[in-house]
């Protein structure tokens, strides 16, 4: 179509915007780009023999030939880059083109080369319409409130810099004017309760709300009209469910937060729930459910995650056919209700002016109808951990790597004295793996252990030490890593054991404290539902220096009780893709084959 009608005017006005637009963002960036990443264009210019520009020089070089391009040139450029007869065709897939089963020996007509050819040539002459100009689509499309929301309350943090405004409509508002990246703000909206209120009878529905909110757009708007309406900013929002909250996160440039507020009211006020939007997510869903049951990570969250919940269908993903029975329907009575009733509270840091900030979260939140009063989360369903319990998955691939999995109960996000030297000690577990596995045994592909607390659920989070692994190691695997945890028990660490997994966590807390994904996710967001989290940044660096031995082994002691664990075990089953090609409905993950 392009090489034979060219570029509508509208088409191009939209490229011009979107190249426009990352070369001013570009410019207004540059005060604070990375050294590293500043190092690697200089170096890579260099290699390539080509002259290193700054956003500056490449704005003034390209912004004039963008702006002066012509839809005849384009098009004569296009039609000249595609003249040579060559093509490549590259088909990437599952699909199966070895051929039909009654195809004689020897016939060469159906060879994945000539099927592919067949359908190419047969598509190049499907005639195609000249494109038309598209309609202009105008954001923001709704009114804008007539009277702005009144502060019921303002406090100021001096010593973290922070501003916490309350409207008299219950709406909460936290501001961190930061300068570590210039030209950049982001922001989190939390309202409801998330994932941990996902109902008993819909396993799924979290995880398929997320997609249809986001392929669905806004009310009036579907997503390529707003993706439309929208070229040339750099402004965006998407939801997701969280374990204790939805939320709409959103990143913007600093001339452009008013429109950040502007598209967090179309979102509360106007959602979209579009029909074509769910039959694309559960589309979409089928190929990740085909992928997962490939792959060995993928029999995690199919079955492990669950399996490590005592069976709560909120961890993992359940079988495809249980997922795909939730409804449009349900995805709306979930999410609607907590887009109009709970309550806000938005969180924003970055290159920004407070007082514009202020001024617009009350014209565009402060004015909304007021919120419900919070509420509390049924905690009455609770995952269970199968402490002593074991679980073998077989994944039907081919690759051969497995993994194991050796993982202890330990306890919820809200102590973060004690997560914080869990966090060492897995350091320090996964140094002594690094040793005995890695380096004298020579099984591992990789190794890490890790402690995971939950948000949501009251007393539960899982300290794991993983192991990937060539399959016929399995048994030795889990074994030794056994062996390792029972030696930290019994035997305790060394300090310079201790000094080797605290120094590197005191330098990353050096270089995170100065940036603005540590103030709003680790700070900010939340930090009404849960104040503490103000505090802790206090003592992030002070509290990690001061972790001693003692702590570690008497937390060693308290939750690495081999005794009390549950190991995983997943290992790829080559006979389970035979078993698959020859099942008569579907595959091992409910999903319909095609």
């Amino acid at each position: 179509k392009a090489l034979t009608y060219g570029f509508t005017q509208s088409e191009i006005d939209l490229a011009k915007k979107t190249f426009l637009s990352q070369l001013d963002k570009a410019v207004k960036a540059s005060s604070t780009r990375e050294s590293r990443s500043l190092a690697r264009q200089i170096i890579g210019s260099l290699n390539n023999i080509r002259v290193f520009q700054s956003p500056v020089q490449k704005k003034t070089l390209k912004a004039p030939i963008i702006e002066a391009a012509l839809p005849n040139e384009l098009h004569e450029v296009l039609i000249n880059e595609w003249s040579p007869d060559q093509r490549l065709i590259m088909v990437t897939g599952n699909a199966d083109l070895k051929g039909q089963p009654n195809d004689q020996p020897g016939n060469k007509s159906f060879t994945p080369e000539n099927q592919i050819l067949t359908i190419y040539n047969a598509s190049t002459q499907t005639p195609v319409e000249k494109p038309l100009e598209k309609t202009k689509v105008n954001f923001p499309y709704l009114q804008e409130p007539a009277q702005p929301g009144n502060i019921k309350t303002r406090e100021i943090i001096s010593d973290l810099g922070i501003v916490r405004i309350e409207f008299e409509n219950g709406v909460k508002l936290n501001i961190k004017q930061t300068d570590f990246k210039a030209n950049q703000v982001s922001a989190a909206l939390i309202f409801g309760n998330g994932k941990i209120e996902e109902p008993e009878k819909k396993p799924g529905l979290g995880q398929l709300s997320q997609k249809v909110v986001n392929l669905s757009g806004l009310g009036q708007l579907t997503k390529d009209e707003l993706k439309q309406a929208l070229t040339g900013k750099n402004t965006h929002v998407s939801f997701q469910v969280d374990e204790d909250s939805f939320v709409l996160s959103g990143n913007t440039v600093t001339d452009e937060t008013t429109l950040l507020f502007q598209l967090y009211h179309a979102y509360l006020v106007d959602p979209g729930f579009r029909k074509d939007a769910y039959s694309l997510a559960l589309d979409q869903f089928a190929q990740r459910y085909d992928s997962l049951a490939h792959s060995i990570m993928g029999g995690m969250a199919l079955k492990g995650s669950q399996f490590l919940a005592g069976g709560d269908a909120r961890f993992g993903l359940p079988d495809f056919d249980t997922f795909s029975r939730n409804t449009l329907d349900d995805v709306k009575k979930w999410i609607k209700p907590a887009l109009a009733n709970a309550p806000i509270e938005i969180s924003i840091v970055g290159d920004l002016d407070v007082e514009s900030v202020i001024e617009a979260a009350a014209v565009y939140l402060g004015s909304l109808a007021p919120r419900s009063t919070k509420t509390v989360a049924d905690e009455s369903r609770r995952p269970v951990f199968p402490a002593g319990e074991s679980l073998t998955i077989a994944v039907p691939t081919i690759i051969p790597k497995g993994m194991v999995d050796v993982s202890f109960l330990t306890g919820d996000f809200w102590n973060i004295r004690r997560n914080r030297r869990l966090s060492v000690l897995s350091q320090v577990l996964s140094d002594r793996m690094r040793i005995d596995i890695r380096e004298k045994m020579g099984v591992a592909y990789s190794y890490y252990a890790y402690n995971d607390p939950s948000r949501a659920f009251k007393d539960y989070g899982l300290f794991h030490a993983v192991v990937q692994i060539d399959p016929d190691a399995s048994e030795t695997v889990t074994k030794t890593v056994r062996q390792i945890i029972d030696a930290i028990v019994a035997g305790g660490i060394k300090p310079d054991e201790l000094n080797r997994a605290i120094k590197p966590i005191l330098t990353s807390i050096k270089e995170r404290v100065k940036t603005n994904n540590y103030w709003l996710q680790s700070v900010l967001n939340g930090s009404n539902r849960h104040p503490e989290q103000l505090d802790w940044c206090r003592t992030f660096e002070t509290d990690y220096a001061a972790i001693t031995v003692n702590e570690i082994e008497n937390l060693a002691k308290k939750y690495l009780n081999n005794q009390h664990s549950a190991t995983i075990v997943i290992i790829p089953d080559s006979q389970g893709i035979t078993k698959k090609q020859t099942a008569e409905n579907t595959d091992s993950s409910g999903i319909p084959k095609k």
